[in-house]
């Protein structure tokens, strides 16, 4: 048997969709696993998502009010450890997209956003997916989310967010484990 049989065949089982992968090729797999939301995965985000469907995503609804409240206020002035002021966590906090069990039993206090972990690590996330940046000392939007935002479909910025929580933010920020990767490595399978 000669090298071109040889490659052939590992060419045709990879290229094979397999039981034990839930109907996905060996090759679909590791698109799947090591180049996610690019051209070659075969899981991708629907270019246009109903307006109904993401006003349901309650972390999309933090950062759609973070964003728009730095667009009302042309940029917000940061506290000088380089929060969001604790009165704009407050206001989005109280629309109670994401509730924390500690701060409704009033075990902890609203005091600083990094009190509130989903509006602070979506906050690192915006920023990370180049939709946000500090400014002399204030949060502004980038033009990269301007650009998001004239586009007048949301669907847009929720890709480039979504992209940039599961690819650019460090899930193990968020727990302690030792295992940065426990969670985030395959995330779309």
């Amino acid at each position: 048997m000669d090298i071109n049989n040889i490659n052939k065949i590992i060419n045709g089982y990879n290229e094979n969709p397999l039981d034990d992968l839930v109907g996905f090729s060996p090759n679909e797999m590791h698109a799947i696993l090591y180049s996610p939301f690019e051209e070659s995965c075969p899981i991708q985000i629907k270019e246009t998502i109903d307006a109904t469907v993401l006003e349901k995503i309650p972390a999309f609804q933090i950062c759609k009010n973070i964003i728009n409240g730095i667009t009302e206020a042309d940029g917000v002035k940061l506290t000088k450890t380089g929060n969001f002021p604790p009165k704009t966590v407050q206001g989005i906090y109280n629309k109670k997209y994401i509730e924390d069990r500690f701060i409704e039993s009033g075990i902890t206090k609203l005091r600083s956003e990094k009190d509130w972990l989903p509006f602070h690590s979506l906050r690192i996330a915006l920023d990370l997916g180049g939709l946000i940046r500090k400014y002399k000392g204030k949060v502004v939007l980038t033009k990269k989310c301007k650009s998001c935002l004239s586009n007048k479909n949301d669907s847009v910025l929720f890709k480039e967010i979504l992209i940039s929580y599961c690819s650019k933010f460090n899930w193990a920020y968020n727990d302690i484990y030792n295992n940065q990767y426990t969670g985030q490595f395959g995330v779309l399978f």
